[in-house]
């Protein structure tokens, strides 16, 4: 886990889905106690009861974390001689979670109620961007995915890791069947189906199953390890044997936690947006005109007096791309500024990946130009600290984007 992409990255992010990831966490622990019969349910309740309300008023949707414990409920056996009362009982305890969550709720988060109807007209609109019947600009790369498959394909083998999501996956159909593996296995699901069905997926959205992920792979790993060694407990040679598992495990585990130790490139070196700038103000003379791109998380080349630097000048033109192919006066606009321009700047894949080719035919007839030598323009200069563009945008935009510079031929 401390090595794991996702978790690095978020733990430097500040997003609401940090506090959701140690709440649900934290509610699959407490569950899984109850499922072992090592406490009551009264302690169930209370406990889940203020993690449900703490994640619901950190973030409305997390409202679906309360199935959580009430599944724990449905699936603990209950013994004789309350095999009559059993589902009373069981009812009791979902109505006093239930209630316990909401007071919490409104005791950590009053303004939803005391704004009652800003925060319905927020819903309104939040839930319009995650179902899509409000479609903005920074959730074009949503256009036509998959669900699941845009998942399995976008955001798991990233922030996760190829080798601990193959793991997850054998873990999530090979692990025996028993009452607590499949606890996990419905928690997942619990979460994981309702997100990955909503028209945006973004990988925040999947940040708190993402320790719930690394436990079934490491539950493979162990269950692995524990079938070799007992295999290889009658044969001959049984140490050196041993020591040849344990050597083969240790192989395995960097190879699982490599991909995390690759990540921390992007932390342990400076931002490819200043190294982008220093590039910039070494090479590009002052008085230069730069085509760039709106929509960014900061506009390139960045001032940083702590740059022992000659102070450069530029003009530098932050275009609109978003609604190029609905404006024709922007795609005039676009027409001139490149004839004007001696360097464009590429801050990210944020425009150029994120828009389909039949939807938006004058974004990508312009990118395939530039691309290709045929704008009248070549790239110099190119800065990046990983290979990762193919991942949801925002895995890579916010703190790892690659930054492309072209020069006028």
């Amino acid at each position: 886990m401390i090595f794991s992409p996702g978790l690095i990255q978020f733990a430097h992010f500040g997003t609401t889905e940090s506090l959701l990831t140690l709440f649900l966490t934290s509610l699959i622990y407490v569950s899984l106690k109850y499922l072992s019969s090592k406490t009551s349910a009264n302690y169930l309740t209370k406990v889940s009861g203020i993690l449900c309300g703490l994640a619901i008023a950190t973030k409305i949707s997390s409202i679906i974390f309360i199935f959580v414990p009430i599944l724990a409920v449905l699936m603990r056996p209950i013994q004789p001689p309350r095999l009559e009362l059993a589902w009373w009982d069981r009812v009791k305890s979902i109505v006093f979670l239930g209630f316990v969550t909401i007071i919490v709720a409104i005791v950590f988060s009053p303004h939803n109620i005391i704004s009652f109807p800003e925060f319905i007209n927020s819903m309104r609109y939040e839930s319009s961007v995650a179902l899509g019947s409000l479609r903005v600009f920074y959730t074009r790369q949503f256009t036509d995915s998959i669900p699941i498959i845009f998942q399995a394909t976008n955001i798991f083998p990233y922030a996760l890791g190829r080798p601990a999501f193959i793991l997850f996956l054998i873990g999530f159909f090979v692990l025996p069947y028993h009452r607590k593996i499949n606890f996990l296995r419905l928690s997942f699901l619990l979460y994981f189906l309702p997100s990955a069905f909503a028209f945006t997926k973004w990988t925040r959205f999947m940040a708190p199953i993402f320790p719930l992920m690394l436990i079934i792979a490491m539950l493979v790993v162990q269950q692995t390890y524990e079938f070799c060694l007992n295999t290889i407990s009658n044969v001959k040679r049984k140490t050196k044997n041993e020591k040849l598992l344990l050597f083969a495990f240790c192989i395995l585990l960097f190879v699982i936690i490599y991909p995390g130790i690759r990540f921390l490139k992007v932390y342990q070196n400076e931002d490819v947006r200043f190294q982008a700038s220093r590039w910039m103000y070494q090479n590009i003379p002052s008085g230069s005109t730069i085509l760039s791109e709106s929509g960014n998380v900061v506009d390139i080349p960045i001032d940083r007096e702590t740059w022992n630097i000659e102070r450069r000048t530029y003009n530098v033109i932050s275009f609109d791309f978003y609604d190029l192919d609905f404006n024709p006066a922007r795609q005039k606009e676009l027409s001139e500024v490149v004839k004007r321009a001696d360097y464009i700047v590429i801050p990210s894949r944020r425009v150029f990946r994120s828009h389909d080719k039949k939807q938006f035919p004058k974004v990508n007839d312009y990118y395939s130009r530039l691309f290709t030598g045929k704008l009248g323009f070549k790239q110099i200069a190119e800065f990046k600290v990983l290979d990762d563009e193919s991942a949801e945008e925002t895995w890579t935009v916010f703190d790892h984007p690659i930054v492309r510079i072209f020069k006028r031929i």
